[in-house]
């Protein structure tokens, strides 16, 4: 598990579990473990009740090493503007589980919004950190008042950042030229034209996606 909590862009808990016997051998046979992520009672009273969890990973342990790796993804709705927490339990199926933490913290997490755009483009960052080697996805977004018909960007981002590639969906016909690296320019226009209105909007629109890459050497 993350020592600074879990970020919405970083939803993955994982946990890593030994089973010894009483000896301090490995088990044999075949034994299943489960981890059970359970949200706090503010989080569970401000969620749908499909949401609630609990979260529930099995994992099977290895019988040469007697390990196994349980992982389990939060839901984006257990975040807000505030700051959450989870319990997280361990334990063989049908026995009793075992209390690992009872306040795991959700990192708060802001939510873009037209406000934080107003009348330009802005990229949507992660608020964790990211690891050397890793690459994630970054929303490009805009707001204007009213529906977006064309537009024209160039992203530039510093080392040790570099730009994998910048993709739009259906609802775009684009093209991208690379620059370098770590410049890429696109040009985007409606792919039907009859898809959208001039009725004023208030909410950003997504343009595009950037596919960043972290060096590993950095």
């Amino acid at each position: 598990m993350h020592p600074d909590g879990v970020w919405r862009h970083r939803r993955s808990i994982r946990v890593a579990i030994q089973a010894l016997t009483n000896e301090s051998s490995i088990p044999q046979g075949t034994a299943r473990v489960s981890v059970i992520v359970t949200p706090s009672a503010t989080i569970s009273a401000s969620v749908n009740p499909s949401d609630r969890g609990p979260l529930v990973s099995n994992c099977m342990i290895d019988s040469t090493l007697g390990l196994c790796i349980a992982s389990a993804i939060i839901p984006t709705s257990w975040f807000s503007e505030a700051f959450g927490s989870v319990s997280v339990s361990y334990g063989f199926l049908g026995g009793d589980p075992i209390l690992l933490t009872d306040a795991l913290e959700l990192q708060p997490d802001h939510q873009l919004s037209a406000d934080d755009v107003p009348t330009t483009v802005a990229v949507d960052l992660p608020s964790n950190g990211i690891l050397q080697g890793a690459s994630i996805g970054v929303p490009i977004v805009a707001y204007s008042g009213f529906p977006t018909a064309s537009w024209q960007i160039v992203l530039t981002v510093a080392p040790p950042l570099s730009i994998r590639e910048i993709s739009t969906n259906d609802y775009w016909s684009s093209t991208s030229s690379a620059q370098s690296p770590q410049t890429v320019g696109v040009n985007g226009i409606l792919a039907d034209e009859t898809a959208t209105s001039e009725d004023a909007i208030d909410h950003f629109e997504v343009l595009a996606t950037a596919m960043i890459n972290v060096s590993v050497y950095s």
